[in-house]
């Protein structure tokens, strides 16, 4: 283990700043996400406790609910998309 640790600190493809940004990224998920979800519920409720949309208007909400709902995830999918991509990046250019 002490001997990938040290392989790993000192290469200079840059794959460590990679891995870096990724790690960041993922920790500062649910700090994005968590005001932008509140924020999405005070509006619907509000907004539906009044009125029933139908149609295409209550499929529209029901979409940006959905969407706001699995933020996480997609920007847990895009992260890993990113590192996989920034990862062979470096591997060619080195």
């Amino acid at each position: 283990m002490k001997k990938w640790l040290r392989r790993f600190r000192e290469d200079r493809r840059g794959v460590a700043w990679v891995v870096g940004v990724a790690v960041i990224s993922i920790l500062l998920m649910p700090v994005v996400y968590y005001p932008l979800d509140a924020a999405w519920d005070s509006v619907f409720y509000f907004i539906t406790a009044d009125y029933v949309f139908t149609g295409s208007t209550a499929s529209a909400i029901t979409f940006v609910q959905v969407v706001v709902n699995y933020l996480l995830v997609f920007g847990l999918l895009f992260t890993i998309n990113w590192v996989i991509v920034q990862a062979k990046a470096r591997r060619y250019q080195a």
